[in-house]
């Protein structure tokens, strides 16, 4: 990417650089977006804000119903195309209510790496750190004992192939 990425030109660059060097030095500035420079006073007024809010059956409506409006989580749109191992690790995170931060969190990757996954076939390195975030491993199965998550078919007895 160049300087010009996302409208930010060289000259725009130099101007919000000498802005934020102007805000950095001006104590008046610093003080009001510092919170720990607040004083006893002002973080005394907030928390009392803070709990009237809390205390309103009105507010606390609000939140709750705009929590309920939220999109549940591990809700996650993969497309027909996606690989089933792929399938099967979001069908899995589904399951286990794992957020894609959590999952690359522990598996050392980025979160973004994860979402690309439901468009571009993983590496086996980074898709094994991931399958095992969540105490699943990848092996090597017959052809078409794979259900369309990726995961091996329960036989029932005397059921054939």
């Amino acid at each position: 990417m160049t300087g010009t990425s996302a409208g930010w030109t060289p000259e725009r660059r130099a101007r919000q650089a000498a802005l934020m060097t102007r805000q950095n030095n001006d104590a008046s500035f610093q003080a009001k977006r510092n919170r720990a420079a607040w004083s006893e006073d002002r973080k005394a007024q907030k928390r009392a804000q803070m709990l009237r809010q809390n205390a309103d059956p009105a507010f606390r409506a609000r939140n709750l119903d705009g929590i309920s409006r939220r999109r549940p989580r591990g809700d996650i749109e993969i497309p027909a195309h996606t690989h089933p191992i792929v399938r099967g690790f979001f069908a899995e995170m589904r399951e286990q209510q794992a957020s894609m931060q959590r999952v690359a969190r522990q598996a050392g990757i980025a979160a973004d790496t994860i979402s690309g996954w439901r468009k571009h076939m993983p590496m086996l390195d980074l898709i094994e750190a991931a399958l095992g975030s969540l105490d699943l491993e990848l092996v090597i199965v017959p052809r078409g004992s794979r259900d369309t998550n990726g995961f091996l078919q329960r036989r029932v007895k005397g059921q054939d192939r």
